[in-house]
């Protein structure tokens, strides 16, 4: 058995410790018992000032979950399309740019506002 070494924040790995175990790097979920998890395609995005790079955002939904789940990205340098996903479309498109280079640890959340469950992916964001 590979054992992951992953870091987050304190209070999102409390949150989700009964969980977490089987959860892909980079992902974590908070609230009630989530219906759905995200994942990222990469846990750092390079790019050059100026120019804009992708990554693509999965949702992974259990069994019986079908409430669109609201996407929301920490950093005005990464958009999101579409805002939200539902059953018929589960993935999405991160876009990021930036002019000033440095690096950011960027939390793209997703929020089923009809029951609060949520869920969080995070990755690196390198500006050169």
């Amino acid at each position: 058995m590979t054992r992951r070494i992953v870091t987050v924040a304190a209070a999102a790995l409390a949150a989700c410790l009964p969980a977490c175990k089987n959860m892909a790097p980079g992902s974590f979920s908070t609230g009630p018992a989530s219906g759905f998890t995200l994942t990222l395609s990469a846990t750092t995005l390079t790019v050059a000032a100026g120019t804009a790079g992708t990554l693509t955002l999965t949702a992974v939904l259990t069994a019986g979950f079908a409430d669109p789940v609201g996407l929301t990205s920490s950093t005005t340098a990464c958009s999101i399309s579409p805002a939200s996903l539902t059953t018929a479309a589960t993935s999405a498109t991160v876009s990021c740019s930036a002019l000033t280079p440095g690096t950011t640890i960027v939390t793209i959340s997703g929020l089923d506002a009809t029951t609060g469950q949520s869920a969080s992916a995070q990755f690196t964001l390198i500006v050169d």
